[in-house]
Parts: C-alpha cells; structure tokens; sequence
C-alpha cells in the first residue's frame, strides 16, 4: 500500500471517527500531520505489519484500542503533552517501554494487556485501571514515581512473571487492590491494600 494512500485513509479515519479499511493490514509506516491532537478509537486496529508511527507532539488523546493488534509496532514515541490513552490502545502489540507523561492521570483498562513491555515508568498516574498491564510476561522493571496517592485497581499487574525490581519514589503509598500484582512473587499487599 502506498504511504499517501495510507495517509488519505489516516485522515479519513482521524475526521470522520471510523477505523481505517481492513486493508490497513498492508500498512507498514504512516507519519500524523503536527496539527493532530486525538487519534480515535479503532484508528490503527489490527493494522498488523505498522511497524513504525511517530506521534505528533501536540497529541492529546489516544483512543481505546487506537493501537490493539498491531502485532509489529515494538517502539512509540509517547508525546510529553499527551494526557488520556484509552482502553486497549496499546493491548498485543510488542511494545517494549512506557513512559507515562506527567499529564497522564490515569492508564485505563486493558490499556497495555498482553503487550511485551520490559519496563515501565509512571509519573503522578492517579489511577491503574482493571488489567491495564496484565500478561506482560516480559515486564521487569515497574517504577512510580511522583506526588499524590495511586490506586491500583485488581489484576493491574497480573500474570507478569518477571517482574522483579518494583521501585516505588513517592511521598505517598500507592493503594493496591488484593490481586493487584497476581502472580508477583515479591509483592506484599498488606491488608488494607497497601504494598
């Protein structure tokens, strides 16, 4: 597929709040005009050879399942400004980093399920939703960071086996539901939800 027919079919998605054709499928690289500030939900669902996007600067928002199955999609650059990523974005794709940006108050649910995350760093996040990082089977490193209280909702960490440096740089204890961090050998979550 041509990079400008993949484009014509990028903006068509992004103005019109409908996913790409399933055609997408043939999409290897696409770049976003500077002006974008929300991609949509299902815009690059399933586009399973992207391999490569750059994420304008001025991106806002991320839409559930924006990213889902895009099975080739191993490095994003997450904008600093961006402040919501919706549910399922980031969900089976071989992502292998994030960074939340400081805006990022919440990392919803399902976000980064199943994806190949191998560290992940959360800056004043308020609130891990249901599974937001559950089955990162790769995942070693977690640290938050930042100021404020963070709730971390069941199953936010479950099934991620390798998990083994948990670092946690806040002036308040994160709240961590019983099955927060499943299948973590390491963790302790004391009785009312604490680590």
């Amino acid at each position: 597929m041509s990079v400008a027919l993949a484009m014509i079919w990028s903006i068509y998605a992004l103005t019109s709040h409908r996913p790409i054709p399933s055609s997408c499928k043939s999409l290897e690289s696409v770049s976003l005009p500077s002006s974008l500030e929300v991609l949509v939900t299902d815009v690059f669902h399933e586009c399973s050879r992207l391999s490569s996007i750059r994420l304008p600067d001025n991106l806002q928002e991320i839409g559930g399942q924006a990213f889902y199955r895009c099975t080739h999609l191993a490095n994003v650059n997450i904008p600093q400004g961006l402040k919501k990523i919706g549910p399922y974005a980031f969900s089976q794709t071989p992502i292998q980093s994030f960074t939340s940006p400081a805006v990022v108050t919440e990392i919803r649910y399902y976000c980064f399920f199943y994806a190949d995350l191998k560290s992940v760093i959360l800056t004043n996040v308020k609130k891990v939703e249901l599974s937001a990082f559950e089955f990162n089977e790769l995942l070693q490193t977690l640290r938050i960071e930042g100021s404020g209280e963070l709730e971390i909702a069941d199953r936010a960490f479950a099934g991620c086996k390798h998990l083994r440096d948990v670092y946690c740089l806040t002036d308040a204890v994160p709240e961590a539901a019983q099955f927060a961090f499943a299948d973590y050998e390491y963790a302790i979550v004391g009785d009312e939800g604490h680590l």
